[in-house]
């Protein structure tokens, strides 16, 4: 109803009042007692409006890579930071929690050094049983860093199979229980939520690190780098197999295997111990999310007998896996060579010449591998295990000469000192010593006394006493 004015509305008797409208007019039968004086409403041009500033989505400039095991791995050197993206003040949008930069590699860095890996070695040696004679105190190894690529991630399988049950029936006409087979179809759904399987291209390589357990892949534990960077810093990287490859060749039969090895137990539970012909009839992935990932790994490596052997340490947490070396007499191997060695020492029968020798003809002297082939030694006869003797040496040089002992036959040294040029210095000399020329011509050096059964009093300056 419009065009309604005061006049009209007097002359029917009733009232009316604008409501919520410029346009409208509302009319109300009933008579209103008390009605405030309508002052009119404000028109929109006085009406301030707050201005709201336009808030524009944010445009990552990093591509959301979805892992997948059909995708080829591809690295491109990062020209920034490719940790987070910039922040922008004001800019609050959170990133997805499966967020990674396409343009890097994803890697787990050290935790461990060489130290740690030095003494997880030295206490596997320590718990051995029957080692070779002489191995504990000679047994060195040697680390190195190494990358290892591994194929991770996780997926659901939908295993369909169909196997034969058998059941006891008995037969009334031979009063014989007889064993009758029924066919059986079943399904499982089986999630895998972490797949790690070491895609290294060397087979030899690849059968070692899987021996390494208990990795966290957690998103936590991982960073983001590229390979350039990390051969910059020196690190062996393993090359990894093709995804396709790996997971065609390697990855999806053990994920076989493990299904039909669930489903079949799933079957003994349920059905009891007579089943044959088990077969697998379909096997489909669902939310499949593999990528290729870099593990850091210590590749080691030891002597025994000129023989080497491999010791290898997780760089994240300290699991090892070891070639044993071949068994020997032990403890005791080690206390009849000691008695040996005593009775050669009171006998004369074990006596040395002091003569001057290369760590390659000294390694092949003592038939262990724990001399510097490049380095000369001074070699030593043993001393009386109950005295402290001395040796003096001269350096006949224009330069200082530094040497250092080393144990015979064993990994254990003392300080490096140094003599001066055209002097001569006595050490206390205690065991069975090799003095290493650590740097100086070992022409210039030579052997003035050597004292095997007492006379030593001035003080360990090659630190050799309590080893």
């Amino acid at each position: 109803m419009t065009g309604i004015t005061d006049a009209d509305a007097s002359a029917s008797g009733s009232k009316y009042e604008y409501r919520y409208s410029d346009y409208t007019q509302h009319v109300i039968d009933q008579p209103v007692t008390s009605t405030p004086t309508f002052m009119g409403y404000p028109s929109l041009a006085d009406i301030t409006i707050p201005t709201v500033p336009e808030v524009k989505p944010y445009v990552s400039p990093y591509k959301e890579a979805a892992p997948s095991f059909a995708r080829e791995q591809s690295c491109v050197v990062p020209s920034y930071n490719a940790s987070a993206p910039p922040v922008i003040p004001g800019d609050f949008v959170p990133l997805p929690a499966d967020w990674r930069p396409s343009n890097a590699t994803a890697m787990i860095p050290f935790s461990k050094t060489e130290k740690d890996c030095e003494s997880i070695f030295y206490e596997w040696v320590s718990s051995l049983y029957l080692a070779p004679t002489g191995f504990k105190k000679a047994a060195q190894p040697t680390f190195k860093r190494y990358y290892a690529p591994f194929l991770c991630g996780s997926l659901t399988a939908t295993v369909s199979y169909q196997a034969q049950i058998g059941r006891h029936q008995h037969n009334h006409h031979t009063h014989h229980e007889e064993l009758l087979w029924d066919v059986q179809n079943g399904y499982q759904i089986i999630p895998f939520p972490e797949i790690s399987m070491c895609s290294d291209s060397s087979l030899e390589t690849r059968t070692m690190v899987e021996h390494l357990s208990s990795w966290d892949i957690s998103p936590k534990s991982i960073t983001y780098n590229s390979l350039e960077v990390l051969q910059n810093t020196g690190y062996a990287i393993g090359n990894s197999v093709p995804l396709e490859e790996m997971w065609g060749k390697y990855t999806e039969p053990h994920i076989k295997r493990l299904a039909q090895d669930r489903c079949h137990r799933q079957l003994e539970e349920q059905k009891g111990r007579y089943i044959k012909e088990f077969t697998l009839n379909r096997l489909e992935y669902q939310n499949a999310n593999t990528f290729i990932i870099f593990l850091p790994v210590f590749m080691g490596t030891y002597y025994s007998e000129h023989q080497a052997f491999q010791f290898i340490v997780n760089g994240q947490n300290g699991t090892y896996y070891a070639e044993r070396p071949p068994y020997g007499a032990g403890k005791f191997g080690d206390v009849m060579k000691g008695v040996g060695n005593w009775f050669g020492y009171v006998t004369g029968a074990k006596n040395e010449q002091v003569i001057l020798l290369s760590g390659k003809e000294l390694l092949q002297k003592d038939n262990h591998r724990v001399y510097d082939e490049h380095s000369y030694y001074l070699v030593f006869s043993r001393s009386d295990p109950m005295a402290v003797g001395f040796i003096t040496i001269t350096n006949n040089g224009s330069y200082p000469i530094e040497v250092q002992a080393q144990k015979r036959r064993g990994v254990a040294k003392g300080c490096v000192v140094t003599i001066p040029a055209r002097s001569t210095e006595t050490y206390d000399y205690k065991g069975h010593w090799c003095l290493q020329i650590v740097r100086g011509n070992p022409k210039d050096v030579t052997v003035d006394r050597v004292e095997t059964r007492g006379g030593g009093t001035l003080g360990d300056k090659l630190e050799i006493l309590n080893k």
